[in-house]
C-alpha cells in the first residue's frame, strides 16, 4: 500500500503531537484517544481506494467477456446458421454453389 502526502502528512503532525505531549509532560491518552480512529480512517481510505481500482479492472473484464460471449458469439451463430441455410437452399434448388 501506497501512503499518500495527505496521510503521511497527517501521521508527521499525530506523532510530533505525542512527542510534544510527552516532552512537556501531558497526559497523552485523551490525544491518542482522539487520533485514533483518525488513522484507522486513513488507512481504511488508502484500502478502500485500492479495492475500488480492482474492482473496476473486473467490471471491465467482465464487460469484455460479456461482450465476447453475448455479442461475437451471437453474431457467429447467426452468421453460420445463414450460411447454412443458403447452403440448403442452394442445394435444394439444385444450383450446385456453395
Amino acid at each position: 500500500m501506497k501512503i499518500s502526502g495527505f496521510q503521511f502528512g497527517a501521521l508527521a503532525v499525530i506523532l510530533g503531537g505525542v512527542v510534544l505531549l510527552t516532552l512537556f509532560q501531558r497526559p497523552t491518552g485523551s490525544y491518542i484517544a482522539l487520533v485514533t480512529p483518525i488513522l484507522a480512517a486513513l488507512y481504511l481510505d488508502a484500502k478502500t481506494e485500492k479495492q475500488n481500482r480492482v474492482l473496476d479492472e473486473q467490471t471491465q473484464q467482465l464487460q469484455q467477456i460479456t461482450h465476447q460471449t453475448n455479442g461475437v458469439l451471437t453474431e457467429r451463430i447467426n452468421t453460420a446458421v445463414a450460411e447454412g441455410v443458403k447452403a440448403a437452399l442452394a442445394e435444394r434448388e439444385g444450383s450446385g454453389t456453395e
